[in-house]
């Protein structure tokens, strides 16, 4: 199978994920827009699937070595801006125009190396408690699963839109790590709650 996928199946596609999502949509609604059709999708398919639990933090004060751990992985972990979801809607805007190689060109140009480089920088911190290693442990798993992800999803487009499926499957790995990154941060900021607390106690 070659070239874009036909209108139809597109137009089909998102009245299947409407009926699926169970959710009523105006009569004069807007049909949604190719990249969110196959977000919708991939979705669906991380239904049912438990994320990894976050790493359990006690009510206790921080230690000072605990602390200083929290600090370092807070300058990656509370990062005002994810320089990886800031790459991210102009690979939408070329898939929405039809354009899966240059959305791929954009991945592979902007976020993949953003990805590439805060696994580095995560691989680089070196915790000295079990707390820092835990949080560490957590948030670099979370890093190369999206960096997979975002592979997957590259290599699907590059192949051009032929196959819905196979780029639904691509962001349901895309979700899912997004699922292991919001995971890492609750732990970072139960953590840091901890800090605050001892802050306001002294």
């Amino acid at each position: 199978m070659t070239g874009r996928a036909p209108k139809t199946l597109v137009a089909a596609l998102a009245a299947v994920l409407v009926c699926a999502s169970c959710t009523e949509v105006p009569a004069d609604a807007p049909p949604p827009s190719r990249a969110e059709q196959l977000r919708q999708r991939g979705a669906e398919l991380v239904q049912g699937r438990t994320p990894a639990p976050p790493v359990e933090v006690s009510g206790e004060p921080l230690s000072a070595p605990e602390r200083a751990d929290v600090v370092a992985l807070g300058e990656l972990v509370a990062a005002p801006v994810d320089p990886v979801d800031a790459a991210l809607p102009a690979v939408d805007d070329a898939v929405e125009r039809d354009l899966p190689v240059r959305a791929a060109e954009l991945l592979r140009a902007t976020a993949l190396p953003a990805a590439r480089e805060l696994v580095a920088s995560v691989e680089a911190i070196e915790p000295t408690t079990d707390l820092g290693v835990a949080l560490r442990r957590q948030w670099l798993a979370a890093q190369r699963q999206r960096v997979a992800a975002l592979e997957a999803y590259a290599a699907a487009l590059e192949r051009g839109i032929v196959e819905d499926l196979v780029l639904a499957d691509a962001l349901r790995d895309q979700r899912l790590a997004a699922t292991a990154l919001s995971a890492a941060r609750e732990a970072y900021a139960a953590a840091q709650r901890r800090i605050d607390a001892s802050a306001e106690g002294e």
